[in-house]
């Protein structure tokens, strides 16, 4: 089954070394979003630390959002594990 999962989505390692791609891309394609990522120097090879994304539509529209703000987490549960995490507000409609 991982055989068959590694052929399907490719494997993690892929992924991250795409990351730089992915940033490219959401900079490209919504214009005054914020993207920022850090990477560790480790003996020479960069290892993915941190990824943010604050996309402009969010930015633009949390303006008329109540103070009420919910942060959220959860563990990612996959082999190189991690958190997501997450801040989010209420429109005027609710």
């Amino acid at each position: 089954m991982a055989m068959v999962l590694k052929t399907v989505q490719g494997s993690f390692q892929d992924q991250y070394k795409r990351i730089y791609d992915y940033e490219h891309e959401v900079m490209r394609e919504n214009l005054g979003s914020t993207v920022k990522m850090k990477v560790k120097d480790m003996n020479g090879l960069k290892v993915f630390n941190i990824f943010y994304v604050c996309l402009k539509g969010y930015k633009d529209s949390f303006i008329s959002c109540r103070p009420i703000i919910a942060l959220d987490g959860c563990f990612l549960k996959d082999f190189y594990g991690g958190e997501l995490l997450t801040a989010v507000g209420r429109d005027p409609n609710d």
